[in-house]
């Protein structure tokens, strides 16, 4: 089953993207900050549920609907196990990026003092597998985590 999943791999980047959505066109993605990353902080790669496969997170666009999403492929032996994450007006492609985050520990925005920690708000963000920032450009950012128990993933406020 491992040979078979990691054969898939590649699997997730030429698998088809979820109805209606396309990678942007580059006359949408030419901010400056994008030139910070050889992906333009448009996708990311790691390996998200911890299976040992690489996975993929993308940014979206829907043309019809004028919409930005950010998706992630989980990679499974038949394709990808897409997850939509957050959906929001295409103008926010400007300023809006993805990043991975990798295994380690991260103080989040209430462990920062932005705000005082909330009862089910950790004070510092431990991840045991590759995450995936999404944030706005100089401004807000969240790490999304996969929960191997609920096979979702959660957003953690890591700035403000």
């Amino acid at each position: 089953m491992a040979a078979l999943l990691a054969a898939s791999a590649n699997v997730c980047w030429s698998q088809q993207l979820p109805a209606g959505w396309s990678k942007p066109p580059a006359s949408m993605t030419g901010q400056e900050f994008r030139q910070k990353d050889s992906n333009h902080f448009l996708s990311a790669k790691g390996d998200f549920n911890g299976d040992g496969v690489q996975d993929q997170a993308l940014l979206l666009v829907n043309q019809r609907t004028h919409q930005m999403g950010f998706f992630i492929c989980l990679t499974t032996a038949t394709g990808c196990d897409w997850h939509r994450l957050e959906v929001m007006e295409i103008a926010f492609l400007d300023v809006m990026g993805i990043a991975r985050v990798k295994p380690g520990a991260y103080e989040t925005a209430c462990g920062k003092g932005y705000w005082e920690c909330g009862k089910d708000e950790p004070e510092k963000l431990k991840t045991k597998r590759d995450a995936v920032e999404f944030f706005k450009d100089e401004s807000a950012s969240s790490v999304y985590v996969y929960n191997p128990v609920t096979y979702k993933f959660v957003a953690v406020a890591t700035s403000d």
